[in-house]
């Protein structure tokens, strides 16, 4: 297949209203033989014979997802408009995406992002086959061995543990801090027999650590926390619980 360059995607409707209100640089660069086709994983003898194979870019509006900006469809299709699943991408010689992303709300660094994909088949969102993530002016770029949907994300906090602490009547939480543009952490919480977590507090920055003064006896508690940034928060941690005992 021969190269190319997709167009920048250009002004887009951001909120649905029907009006365009964000002009959008996102694009993609496809090197020459960096599509080797293929179904389920198998090379197909008779890819290379399909010239007019179309890369495109879409943008979608997250529906409940804590992505920091836009989620965007990267697919393949034939002359036809017939989607190509599970097209092979030459890891040698990879597909890059450049996603842009407002400069102005966020003032981080690339290791206070996560890139992600979403797999198709479990609809979970992941992290293999992208490489050499970097930020080059107002974009995010990235290698891809995979063509889905794909969405930007702040670091989240992980290794969240909860102990039982001081006289067995409160909680100590701590937890690694994997990013350094937050602007606190959202500490949710969910006693045995709630049907919801509730956000417990809000701390400040760069702080790792957190004591639940307001702990019944003969309660378990179940804690997750996320990492709130200027450019939207980040996914959850892990959840972690503690028990206070009957008689505290």
């Amino acid at each position: 297949m021969e190269g190319g360059q997709t167009d920048e995607l250009g002004s887009v409707d951001t909120d649905g209203d029907g009006e365009f209100d964000d002009y959008d640089e996102s694009y993609i660069s496809i090197p020459p033989g960096s599509i080797l086709g293929g179904k389920n994983g198998e090379a197909d003898p008779n890819f290379n014979e399909l010239s007019d194979l179309c890369v495109s870019i879409s943008r979608k509006t997250p529906q409940g997802e804590n992505t920091l900006s836009a989620q965007y469809d990267i697919q393949i299709s034939d002359k036809k408009g017939n989607n190509i699943n599970n097209a092979q991408i030459n890891k040698n010689n990879p597909i890059t995406v450049y996603l842009h992303y407002d400069i102005n709300r966020f003032d981080g660094d690339i290791s206070d992002l996560e890139i992600k994909y979403q797999d198709p088949n479990t609809n979970q969102w992941k992290t293999d086959g992208i490489k050499n993530v970097r930020i080059l002016g107002n974009k995010i770029a990235f290698d891809v061995e995979h063509l889905t949907l794909f969405g930007i994300f702040a670091s989240r906090p992980t290794g969240l543990t909860a102990m039982p602490s001081g006289n067995n009547d409160t909680i100590d939480l701590t937890w690694q801090d994997n990013s350094d543009s937050e602007t606190g952490f959202e500490v949710y919480r969910k006693a045995d027999g709630d049907p919801n977590f509730m956000l417990l507090e809000f701390t400040d920055s760069n702080i790792c650590t957190y004591v639940d003064t307001n702990c019944l006896c003969d309660k378990t508690y179940l804690y997750k926390i996320r990492a709130a940034t200027s450019f939207g928060p980040s996914e959850y941690s892990n959840k972690s619980s503690a028990a206070i005992p009957q008689y505290c």
